[in-house]
């Protein structure tokens, strides 16, 4: 029992030192969010509902695929086209969002410069020891 109040107290310490990197973010400080129409029970909802899954599929259909499915077409043949803009010279008053792909995006709004998902070095996670960026994601050192 000891043994695993110890082991348990050693993950939580762990996960609150993991979480509490910088690339993790931080809490909101703006009141605003409590407002906004998406904002319900102290976390962000879809206005309508929106299904995890299609129907017939579960979380066991989609672990089944994920470790024993077929990994044909997951990495690109070829480099993928790109253009590169250097994201400083963009005029500060202009509102601009610049999609990077998947799940990048930059936002430049009211003069904040937001980067949301960014890939840029080398791995899609916070972790460099998992998912590895897509060959065409340009390397921290390209980045202007």
């Amino acid at each position: 029992m000891t043994v695993a109040i110890i082991l348990l107290s050693l993950i939580l310490l762990l996960s609150l030192i993991i979480l509490g990197q910088p690339k993790f973010g931080k809490l909101p400080k703006r009141t605003s969010i409590n407002n906004s129409i998406n904002y319900k029970n102290g976390s962000f909802q879809n206005q309508t509902i929106t299904p995890v899954f299609s129907d017939g599929i579960g979380y066991p259909t989609v672990l089944k695929e994920f470790f024993f499915g077929s990994k044909i077409n997951t990495i690109p043949k070829e480099k993928l086209p790109s253009v590169k803009t250097n994201l400083l010279q963009l005029e500060l008053k202009e509102d601009v969002l610049i999609w990077f792909g998947h799940s990048s995006y930059f936002i430049q709004i009211d003069k904040l410069r937001i980067l949301v998902d960014p890939v840029f070095s080398g791995s899609a996670s916070p972790f460099a020891f998992t998912t590895k960026a897509a060959v065409a994601s340009p390397k921290e050192d390209e980045v202007t």
